[in-house]
């Protein structure tokens, strides 16, 4: 008698479980494809602005000194470089519930200009052929576990 109100519990919970476990997957692999954009961001940003790009030219290289703040956002965007407001909607996509949704359909709606703080932002410490390797090193562990 115990042994079929276990199974019976089982049978009732089994579907409600596996969709919270594909749901949090789901969630999981978004915040890891927004952390592997953000680092293959930073990486090609520290290639062109400390000029340890692998390709020459002028297209491989930006000049960080001489450009205005609005300049560089403008480049950044011509770049293809992600924005803030783009990590974030990566990270909220596969997301449910009322706040989530709100909060995306928010940032959706705000046509302000692009951000890229997360590059912007950086310490120049960072912009080291060391601090590189390190970059890369994180970005080729995020893309083995995607």
């Amino acid at each position: 008698m115990l042994e079929s109100c276990f199974l019976q519990i089982i049978d009732d919970y089994f579907d409600f479980r596996l969709d919270l476990y594909q749901t949090r997957k789901d969630c999981q692999m978004a915040q890891l494809l927004a952390q592997e954009g953000k680092l293959a961001n930073q990486v090609r940003f520290v290639e062109s602005a400390a000029g340890l790009a692998k390709g020459s030219g002028s297209n491989s290289e930006l000049k960080i000194g001489s450009m205005t703040t609005g300049g560089l956002v403008k480049e950044l965007a011509s770049l293809g470089f992600l924005s803030d407001m783009e990590l974030e909607k990566m990270k909220l996509n596969s997301r449910v519930g009322p706040v989530s949704q709100a909060l995306a359909s928010k940032q959706h709606s705000n046509n302000s200009k692009p951000s890229f703080n997360y590059l912007l932002n950086m310490p120049m410490g960072s912009m080291s052929k060391e601090n590189l390797e390190v970059l890369q090193q994180k970005q080729l562990a995020i893309t083995v576990c995607t």
